[in-house]
């Protein structure tokens, strides 16, 4: 078993000779469960339970409070004073303390021995079950992926709070980026989209839903090459298209060409310049593209390490949420879109990467009455839980694709931004320039008609 007693006894050693030093090894990340013998788990489980009360883990105080530990079912009262030791073995734990300097390291190493158990668990159930009948090699390696994110997530230290003075002057340093044209966050690239989004923050989770052939794909290539033109290095994993055809119908995007004329062999002499010009000018972007067509949450986060090996990573993209595995079983669809939806956030907060994936709406949104009727938060499809799970959710709208044949409407588009938690909702036009699967603001592009702009709700 990959453990280290004395480790343990050191730690919790210190903690009851320096109960300050609790705050010290809780800024590490270190959690009852990541102790490997039992009794030292209940210690350090007291020893939190007390300071959350105001007291002190002294060995009498812990004693008092392993006598009366709710650890029953439905939650009575337990004594485990006398199995963990009784008063004479926390008196022992004192003996085996080190210097309280080394509290924060001796703790880092007790996450890090809990995340290797947690691995090694995984890997022997999974050594168990390949003899087995009707073994899925597959499933059963995404599920140790999935086991060793969890096992980094359990490792990223775990903040105990800060004090109102540095947020406060935090929140002004915010306020002053924002007066000054800035925002909290990366940017879209669109400008009329930043205003109300306030940019995507590190560790958030932002979605962009639509019906099929709204565009969804499109506009978050579009953000993915305003991120990288910015300089942004972005990971897009690309679960439908592959990649060759997503960089081919960039270069054309950029290009100002429809791809269609290019794929037919009808390219005139004059487009080959500007098609080589925006070829050039992708190549030299920090973009990083995986286009496997099996993707789980747990390759993306290894694709992500590697990427951020060349050039830190600003943005990750998903197309799309409904075509990841999970690699586990479910008895509904709706069970594992929630664990993907969840997953995925856990893996923007892990990375402290902003991770935008795409999602299809359901049915419903094209069931209700009126052709100009909008989407809502609610037709999300397969899981409410997504609507909970992102943080910012911009809904695509385009009233051409309901109504082809009115003129007035055409490459109309609207983005709708349904959830903001760090700022107000609103509408943003947009013109969606269809043959070269492209979105622009409105007010770039001629034709459009005047005064027809976003509305932002506070």
């Amino acid at each position: 078993m990959i453990a280290d007693h004395d480790l343990e006894r050191a730690v919790l050693g210190v903690v009851l000779l320096e109960p300050d030093r609790l705050d010290d090894v809780r800024e590490a990340g270190l959690v009852a469960p990541h102790f490997a013998d039992k009794r030292h788990e209940v210690i350090f489980q007291a020893a939190m339970a007390l300071a959350a009360r105001g007291g002190l883990p002294h060995p009498a105080g812990m004693a008092a409070q392993l006598r009366e530990m709710p650890l029953g079912k439905n939650g009575q009262l337990v004594d485990v004073l006398d199995k963990c030791g009784g008063l004479e073995y926390l008196l022992s734990l004192m003996d085996s303390a080190t210097t309280g300097a080394n509290a924060t390291f001796d703790a880092l190493k007790l996450v890090d021995l809990a995340a290797r158990r947690r691995v090694k668990e995984t890997a022997e159930d999974v050594v168990r079950q390949a003899d087995q009948p009707g073994f899925d090699a597959r499933a059963q390696l995404t599920g140790i992926e999935s086991a060793i994110i969890a096992a980094m997530d359990a490792m990223a230290p775990r903040s105990s709070g800060s004090s109102i003075r540095a947020l406060a002057d935090g929140a002004l340093r915010s306020f002053e980026a924002i007066q000054e044209g800035g925002s909290l966050g990366l940017k879209t690239g669109y400008s009329d989209i930043d205003k109300v989004l306030g940019g995507m923050l590190p560790g958030s989770f932002v979605l962009v839903a639509g019906r099929p052939s709204m565009g969804k794909t499109s506009f978050s290539v579009c953000v993915m090459e305003n991120v990288a033109r910015a300089g942004g290095h972005v990971l897009f994993c690309s679960v439908e298209v592959s990649g060759a055809l997503l960089v081919e119908n960039l270069i054309c995007s950029m290009a100002h060409i429809k791809p269609t004329t290019v794929r037919a062999g009808m390219l005139a002499a004059s487009g080959w310049e500007p098609l080589t010009d925006a070829a050039a000018t992708l190549s030299d972007f920090p973009i990083t593209i995986d286009s496997s067509p099996e993707q789980s949450v747990a390759t993306i986060a290894m694709s992500a390490r590697r990427a951020a090996k060349r050039q830190p990573l600003a943005l990750i993209v998903v197309d799309y949420l409904q075509l990841l595995r999970s690699g586990r079983r479910y008895r509904s669809r709706y069970e594992e879109v929630t664990d993907l939806s969840r997953d995925l956030k856990a893996l923007a907060r892990i990375l402290n990467v902003p991770v935008m994936a795409v999602s299809q709406l359901s049915r419903d949104a094209d069931k209700r009455k009126g052709k100009r009727v909008r989407p809502q938060m609610s037709d999300l499809r397969d899981s409410g839980a997504i609507e909970q799970d992102a943080d910012q959710i911009m809904l695509l709208y385009r009233a051409d694709y309901y109504e082809p044949d009115d003129p007035d409407v055409q490459g109309q588009a609207e983005v709708l931004i349904a959830k903001n938690r760090h700022g107000p909702t609103g509408t943003v036009a947009m013109v969606f320039q269809k043959e070269y699967l492209r979105f622009v603001q409105s007010a770039r592009v001629p034709g459009v008609p005047a005064g027809w702009k976003g509305s932002v709700e506070k």
